[in-house]
């Protein structure tokens, strides 16, 4: 079988061990300088921390799976270098890595939205990325695919990472009504893809495929569920998690773990929340474990609802810290209005803890197991309420972990991209 990398190489397995992805590596050169790497992953991140969200959990670990062997094109938010490869350091490991502008961490809303003016970045340096001679890309944001899907790759993999139009539900209400027409730049530009990925379950790649089976012409969509890594999401006693985090390890506790943005549902969490402390748990605490926008309406409905001594947000976190307040917490929450393949609830499960959620796409195959938690049909506060008190009552950590994530460990990365895409012979 020819390798997608490399000019008539051959793909060795071996007979024993786990496969690596330096077992196979491209002879690529960019203006006589080394740029080694199997493929480059195209993101509007800076690959440490910001964004936070999916998409940038799903970097790091192409990024710990294939180390240098994956180069890098995002944006910075330091005071390096940007428009031109260098080797460097980031987070973990060195990577080839271009920048392609200098992005503000705590910039709020800014004029320009950040998916346009990436997209004008990619096109801007399309003649040093695409010239780099890394000829295979794979890419997770409809922009970057919009951007960068002409300029002739070799082999091109994009992933659903969620399978929205983000207009539809774009904080920026006046580009909205444009949402027609991203679909058909959009879909123009996925018929250049190999192949196309989906973190999602297949009642919702099969809903999607109908959906637009005029604009995909027949082309099929591989269900991709999101990556763990189970040696950082793993269950601890929640007396010695609540010491690491400060917290009183006796009272019960409820986790709601994203951004704080009206997509991600925090208004019906907070509402249900409220009946819980009314009229279930009046001892009951909310710890919201991320930030956002929306973070000073968030604050404002505590306080208007009476809530503020029994509700703590701690900000974005890294994961060795998150795990701590997952684990410090009876069960964690989702009130998400659409969602791929949440890594967050793969990263709950992971720890033991069960889940109450929100019809989204993974919760039907992560929570078919009635043990691991309860899925929402409405966005009824007192519905979504009694369904967070029945959930006080599942306790089988070593079980939940066991029935849903193990199969989707980081450590599994490698192979199952390779199965679908970097070990498959491609036009």
């Amino acid at each position: 079988m020819q390798a997608v990398f490399g000019r008539q190489e051959k793909r060795v397995r071996p007979k024993s061990g786990a496969w690596s992805p330096s077992h196979v590596r491209s002879d690529i050169r960019y203006l006589g300088s080394a740029v080694r790497a199997q493929f480059v992953l195209i993101d509007g991140s800076d690959f440490e921390s910001f964004p936070v969200g999916g998409q940038l959990t799903f970097a790091k670990h192409l990024m710990r799976v294939f180390g240098e062997d994956v180069a890098l094109v995002g944006v910075r938010t330091d005071d390096g270098p940007i428009g031109k490869w260098t080797y460097t350091e980031v987070g973990r490991s060195k990577h080839w890595f271009f920048p392609v502008g200098r992005w503000e961490r705590n910039s709020g809303r800014p004029i320009v939205p950040g998916r346009l003016r990436f997209l004008h970045e990619l096109r801007r340096y399309r003649r040093a990325i695409a010239g780099s001679g890394v000829s295979h890309a794979l890419i997770q944001a409809p922009e970057a695919l919009i951007g960068t899907a002409d300029w002739g790759w070799q082999s091109l993999c994009y992933l659903f990472s969620g399978m929205v139009n983000p207009l539809r539900c774009c904080r920026y209400p006046g580009v909205r009504p444009l949402a027609p027409l991203f679909d058909w730049v959009f879909f123009r530009s996925l018929r250049r893809a190999a192949v196309v990925l989906a973190a999602a379950d297949l009642a919702t790649i099969e809903d999607f495929k109908r959906t637009f089976q005029r604009e995909l012409r027949n082309r099929d969509i591989l269900q991709f569920p999101s990556a763990v890594d189970l040696q950082v999401w793993h269950p601890t006693s929640k007396l010695e998690a609540s010491h690491n985090v400060g917290l009183r390890p006796t009272v019960p506790r409820i986790a709601f773990c994203g951004r704080l943005n009206r997509v991600k549902g925090w208004d019906l969490i907070l509402e249900a929340f409220a009946i819980v402390r009314r009229e279930f748990r009046r001892d009951a605490e909310l710890v919201v474990i991320g930030d956002g926008e929306d973070r000073g309406d968030f604050t404002a409905a505590v306080s208007r609802m009476g809530l503020v001594d029994s509700v703590t947000i701690t900000g974005f976190q890294p994961p060795e810290v998150a795990v701590n307040y997952i684990n410090a917490s009876d069960i964690v929450v989702f009130g998400s209005i659409w969602e791929g393949w949440s890594n967050v609830m793969n990263e709950a499960l992971a720890c033991g803890k069960p889940i109450v959620t929100t019809k989204v796409s993974g919760a039907t195959t992560l929570l078919s197991d009635p043990a691991n938690g309860i899925i929402v049909p409405s966005r009824d506060p007192l519905t979504f309420a009694r369904a967070i008190v029945n959930a006080f009552e599942i306790q089988d950590p070593e079980g939940i972990r066991t029935r849903t994530v193990a199969g989707w460990s980081v450590d599994r990365l490698a192979d199952r991209l390779t199965g679908v895409w970097l070990g498959q012979d491609m036009p």
